[in-house]
């Protein structure tokens, strides 16, 4: 029945109504460690004005934070062709969203981007996927990236960038040292079985050294190719220790 019913429906008034329903179901105050975006207003009281989305993929957490902070702007950092594509084409008028198409690490610089066969959307610089095509893409630091654009400032960063997170954060020691960057979030692992995480214990004790400290995990997700019930990899924030 739903398979017939979606077979009439735009997929732009699907995903407006998608939309409609995560945002409805976001409540003021939500369990601790449920919803980043409520947390960040309901703990931090921020009002971003400037987003960095490394590691974009195809949008979809560039769209959350585009919708929940309309006044922001938001860059969405994207190296892979196929991926940046799509990503423009998902969040076709959101006009608060600038469209990089740079890998971001600790140098300005060019690498191989690997794209994994066992999951066509997915892609990494820091691995190389057995009989995966490979792109080359262009990098830059976070340091260099700011002064070029003079952004003296991002309130939040995401990074999510498949197991090249060390990298982005060594490129921004100029940011961090200024205690620029207000909240930073990234995908991590504590699994010592996982290659293609970065480990939280190395992301915090490198952050630490900056004044931030662990804000909250998010995104639990279960690792469904071990052969017991396991954690893959969750979201860790960060905040400076002085953040009211």
């Amino acid at each position: 029945m739903l398979k017939a019913l979606k077979a009439f429906v735009p997929p732009a008034t699907r995903q407006a109504v998608g939309r409609a329903m995560r945002n409805a179901k976001r409540s003021p105050r939500p369990s601790f460690g449920t919803d980043f975006i409520t947390e960040v207003r309901s703990r931090l009281h921020l009002s971003p004005r400037v987003i960095f989305d490394v590691g974009a993929h195809i949008g979809m957490t560039a769209l959350e934070f585009s919708d929940a902070f309309p006044e922001a702007k938001i860059y969405a950092f994207e190296p892979s062709t196929e991926n940046f594509h799509r990503m423009r084409a998902n969040l076709v008028g959101t006009s608060n969203v600038q469209f990089v198409q740079l890998g971001i690490a600790d140098s300005n610089s060019s690498a191989s981007l690997s794209m994994d066969p066992a999951h066509p959307s997915m892609a990494s610089v820091a691995h190389t996927a057995p009989g995966g095509t490979t792109e080359a893409i262009d990098l830059v630091t976070l340091d260099d990236y700011c002064r070029q654009n003079a952004i003296a400032r991002i309130d939040i960063m995401k990074i999510d960038t498949e197991g090249y997170e060390m990298q982005a954060l060594r490129g921004a020691t100029r940011l961090l040292t200024a205690g620029a960057i207000g909240v930073i979030k990234a995908e991590v692992a504590l699994d010592p079985d996982s290659n293609y995480h970065t480990s939280l214990f190395e992301f915090s004790d490198y952050l630490h050294r900056f004044g931030y400290r662990l804000f909250g995990f998010y995104d639990q997700s279960e690792d469904t190719l071990s052969s017991g019930p396991r954690l893959r990899r969750f979201d860790a924030a960060f905040v400076l220790k002085n953040s009211r």
